[in-house]
């Protein structure tokens, strides 16, 4: 990270053990670096939000690097590259994915094989009585199996950091690894008693990869969310492409980036570099 002949560090995959390198690193000399593309998703959400919140880095959100072998990426994935080559005038647009994939390709057999995107993809809010939306803030999230973990302490204190002088409102992404319903509820709350949605002026949560409610009359994930999540008056977007069930958006960490539409027809953009 430190290494000024290294442009980019992009992990193979997400891992597991993330949390333990925390206190092995130096976040004030990483301050006074020159920032590099830090890029991935799962357990790297718990090196990605503190490198924004002690370090002042934006880091991606998008693919692992593991998953652009593929000999044509899809257009949601491959939105990575624009991501990363692009300039501080420009913005990013990403719409919905047209489909997203519940049972993977076995890469082991066929390793430039891209992904099985076979359900269709319809991002939807909690709220389904909702007016059309235009929210902008400071994107910040990622992995909830791991940042909620993290909440509270000097690496993921969120409610702190939100108070600092320019740092806006914030959009706060969400994505469910393999936390069930009752485990979601529990971490949403967690993150909400320590400030995470505090100056929310929306909240995006992804495709869950972990099963849901066992039967109909149990806690869903949904309901886990509303649980959490309703009261609070503001956008909250369920089945967003973010996360494990892939294809996936490639989000900024600490970026400016609005959201815009209705049912149907939403568009989020990354706007120029303030």
């Amino acid at each position: 990270m430190l290494d000024p002949t290294v442009a980019a560090v992009l992990p193979p995959w997400g891992g597991e053990r993330a949390i333990e390198l925390l206190p092995l690193l130096d976040f004030e000399a990483l301050a006074v670096a020159t920032p590099k593309w830090f890029s991935g998703f799962s357990d790297l959400s718990t090196l990605q939000v503190p490198l924004c919140l002690r370090a002042g880095w934006m880091s991606l959100h998008g693919p692992n690097l593991m998953e652009l072998g593929a000999a044509q990426l899809d257009a949601t994935t491959s939105g990575l590259w624009a991501a990363l080559q692009g300039t501080e005038h420009q913005a990013l647009q990403q719409q919905p994915s047209s489909h997203w994939q519940s049972k993977g390709p076995d890469w082991a057999a066929t390793p430039d094989a891209g992904y099985a995107l076979t359900e269709p993809t319809r991002w939807r809010s909690l709220n389904p009585d909702e007016p059309t939306l235009h929210v902008r803030g400071r994107l910040i999230g990622g992995c909830i199996d791991t940042l909620g973990r993290i909440a509270g302490t000097v690496y993921g204190d969120l409610r702190s950091w939100a108070q600092q002088a320019g740092v806006g409102p914030l959009l706060v992404f969400l994505e469910n690894a393999e936390m069930s319903p009752c485990e979601l509820l529990r971490a949403l709350h967690s993150l909400r008693l320590h400030g995470w949605f505090d100056r929310a002026v929306g909240i995006l949560i992804g495709r869950h990869a972990a099963p849901d409610a066992p039967a109909a009359d149990s806690l869903s994930h949904e309901d886990a969310i509303r649980s959490a999540l309703g009261d609070l008056g503001i956008p909250v977007l369920l089945d967003m492409d973010i996360g494990h069930r892939p294809p996936q958006l490639s989000l900024i960490q600490g970026h400016w980036a609005e959201l815009i539409g209705a049912p149907d027809a939403f568009e989020l953009r990354h706007l120029p570099y303030r």
